[in-house]
């Protein structure tokens, strides 16, 4: 009899259902963007949990004030409604648990929205379970939506670069381009007639205008073929840029001047192993030597890298009194570097003759012909003319 009696008590726990556990559930969302602008259009996935398998699900939509809830749309199965006192109320054929997505919420943030947290929750929540169909509270989660300042779009303007491409050396735009500074100087060569200049705007769309300022007038230019030119007695050229439209437009100014042309001197000068001592500004000097019947001249230039000196005479062997021409020269003709002629006169000490500093001495070191030796040479030519005209009477009685 006891034997029958436990089977009855096991066979009632079977057939009996019982709840071991509590019931739970959750509601909750996640939202993008989570930090919208005045304006903007939020979406929110509706999302549930559970522990036990859920065919329907209802809730307050709680949302704070600056937005607007635009819509639900359910998924996953999911039907129902949005009712008009924001409540939520849904179910499904299929039964959901742990974790599931039951649709979206679209929220419009108000245009006039301050910056600042916005919430969603939900409250009232009832999940309906699948066994027995009965009804268990849930819990809800809160959300929050920040509101930021809603900023001006950033409008690229200007340069992103300057580049003067038929530039060489010696020949430079500064300062280096920066958002700070709308004034530059372009340095040219003596010698530069043309120049090109190339830029591009920080905003690809802008057009970029180069003109050339004369006066009250604007003259547009060609950047790839710019010529130097100015006017009113100015130096320099003046070259605008202008980059954009409007309010955006950006107006660079660019002065284009030519560098003063460098002029090359000696270093230093020896002759007979004598140094002679120059000054800036001169170019013609005497030298006195104790003998004239060998020496040498030999220079040397202030910056080797721009000129080099060309003379025939210097660091050759020279002799007798006379007047040499040294001839400092740039190394490229084309740099706009101007040369320098020096003139070096030696006499022997003790001589009462001075060689003329215009006068050209071979490098043989043979003095050159003085006046006394032209007036010489005229009185011979003189008297050989004489002679010549009296021979030719006394030829001429003779004949008659």
């Amino acid at each position: 009899m006891r034997k029958i009696y436990l089977k009855l008590l096991l066979l009632s726990l079977i057939l009996i259902p019982i709840n071991a556990y509590a019931e739970t559930g959750t509601l909750s969302a996640s939202c993008t963007p989570a930090s919208p602008k005045p304006g903007d259009t939020v979406t929110c996935t509706l999302n549930g949990t559970s522990d036990v398998t859920v065919i329907a699900a209802e809730a307050d939509v709680n949302l704070g004030t600056g937005a607007t809830i635009t819509g639900i749309e359910y998924t996953n199965k999911w039907i129902g409604e949005y009712e008009n006192n924001n409540r939520i109320n849904t179910h499904t054929l299929d039964g959901y648990s742990n974790s599931f997505t039951i649709g979206t919420i679209t929220i419009k943030i108000n245009d006039n929205a301050t910056p600042g947290n916005i919430s969603l929750g939900f409250s009232n929540v009832i999940f309906t379970n699948v066994s027995g169909g009965h009804e268990f509270d849930g819990n809800g989660s809160l959300t929050t939506i920040t509101v930021v300042e809603n900023q001006e779009p950033v409008v690229e303007k200007g340069l992103r670069t300057l580049i003067c491409t038929s530039c060489g050396s010696g020949e430079n735009l500064s300062p280096p381009l920066s958002d700070s500074n709308l004034s530059y100087t372009l340095m040219l060569k003596p010698t530069t007639t043309t120049f090109s200049l190339s830029a591009t705007a920080k905003n690809s769309s802008d057009s970029i205008t180069y003109k050339y300022i004369n006066g009250n007038n604007a003259e547009t230019v060609n950047p790839n073929n710019i010529t130097f030119k100015t006017s009113g007695g100015q130096s320099a050229m003046m070259l605008k840029i202008y980059v954009g439209s409007g309010e955006n437009e950006v107006e660079y100014v660019i002065a284009v001047t030519k560098t003063t042309s460098e002029k090359g001197k000696l270093a230093t000068l020896t002759v007979g192993g004598q140094n002679v001592s120059l000054n800036d500004n001169k170019f013609d000097y005497q030298v006195t030597l104790d003998s004239v019947d060998s020496y040498q001249i030999n220079a040397t230039v202030a910056d080797s890298t721009k000129f080099e000196v060309f003379s025939p005479n210097v660091g050759r062997v020279l002799s007798g009194e006379g007047a040499y021409e040294i001839v400092v020269r740039p190394i490229d003709s084309t740099a706009g570097y101007e040369g320098s002629t020096y003139i070096v006169s030696i006499s022997k000490k003790g001589s009462s003759v001075t060689p003329a500093p215009t006068t050209r001495p071979t490098p043989s070191g043979n003095p050159q012909t003085g006046e006394g030796g032209i007036v010489l040479l005229g009185f011979v030519l003189i008297i050989s003319l004489a002679i010549t005209v009296y021979l030719y009477k006394r030829n001429n009685e003779y004949t008659n």
